[in-house]
């Protein structure tokens, strides 16, 4: 039985990459190589393409979900456009009468 000559995304990674694979922790070397499966790397231009896109850091920038209905302070965002009962039934009546109805 002969072995396919596939070209593997570690054995075949661009000279440019191998002094920051180095350097990383064997967990995120682990991480990589498990991304790999998820992507087609049967050729020597996806397997470039592949390592352009990895993140080579070996800690990962934790990114925090903005909730844009708080403020900075924290404190609650009031409605710049609220109008009480009083000046709702005002304008009602106004655009009743603008209607003729």
């Amino acid at each position: 039985m002969v072995a396919e000559n596939k070209p593997s995304v570690i054995d075949d990674m661009p000279a440019k990459y191998h002094d920051k694979w180095n350097k990383l922790s064997e967990a995120r070397k682990t991480q990589i190589i498990a991304e790999s499966n998820f992507y087609p790397v049967d050729t020597s231009y996806q397997i470039n393409n592949f390592w352009a896109t990895r993140d080579l850091r070996d800690k990962q920038m934790i990114s925090e979900k903005l909730n844009e209905n708080s403020t900075a302070v924290g404190g609650e965002v009031k409605n710049q456009y609220a109008i009480s009962a009083e000046q709702r039934a005002d304008i009602i009546s106004k655009m009743k009468f603008s209607l003729n109805r």
